[in-house]
């Protein structure tokens, strides 16, 4: 079966028309990520060639992975925030231009803080944040599938060891290592569950 066509098997039932795949041939960092297109529509994209060295187990829960953060809501294009630091830039050099000082000072500001929002949307606690929680739900949304708990947070544990030992951009790396310590709090904390209901 075509691994696409597989992964389109994976997506619940109400997200399906929403939801396409497609493949990354350029040379990129990121293993998986999605974007919103329009309409409440999104694109998975996948770097083929990183995606091929998980095993299917694993290339499952990261699918997942990026399937709760769209049920969550949590997919940002940052649309609005590029718009601001473009029209703040190009207001800038207009401001330079005119020589005011105070309006140029305003502009600088508000497109710095614009700034400083995208930057910690992409990289900051928020981020890792929606990743461990996208991680656990990940773990839930397996379960419908067919996987049992324990299996399921061992797929992704293995799939987040192989990729933080194999990317090279240090910052990708450490995310994936935090996503990892998370998720075995997690699965620590279901053990306990279990444990008690014995």
């Amino acid at each position: 079966m075509d691994e696409f066509q597989r992964l389109k098997n994976l997506i619940p039932y109400d997200l399906n028309c929403l939801i396409s795949i497609s493949s990354d041939t350029k040379k990129s960092t990121n293993l998986i990520h999605t974007s919103k297109i329009n309409d409440g529509k999104f694109e998975i994209v996948i770097n083929s060639k990183q995606w091929t060295k998980l095993e299917p187990n694993q290339r499952d829960l990261m699918f997942w992975h990026e399937i709760y953060k769209i049920k969550s809501n949590k997919i940002s294009n940052y649309r609005w925030e590029k718009i601001v630091i473009a029209i703040g830039v190009s207001s800038s050099l207009m401001e330079v231009l005119s020589h005011n000082v105070f309006s140029l000072s305003v502009i600088l500001l508000v497109t710095a803080l614009v700034t400083y929002r995208l930057y910690q949307g992409q990289t900051g606690e928020q981020a890792i944040l929606i990743d461990t929680t996208a991680d656990q739900g990940a773990v839930r949304l397996a379960t419908d599938f067919g996987y049992s708990f324990w299996d399921a947070c061992n797929s992704l544990r293995d799939a987040l060891k192989f990729l933080a030992k194999n990317t090279s951009n240090k910052s990708i790396s450490t995310r994936y290592i935090v996503r990892l310590q998370v998720l075995k709090v997690f699965a620590f904390k279901q053990e306990q569950r279990e444990l008690s209901l014995v």
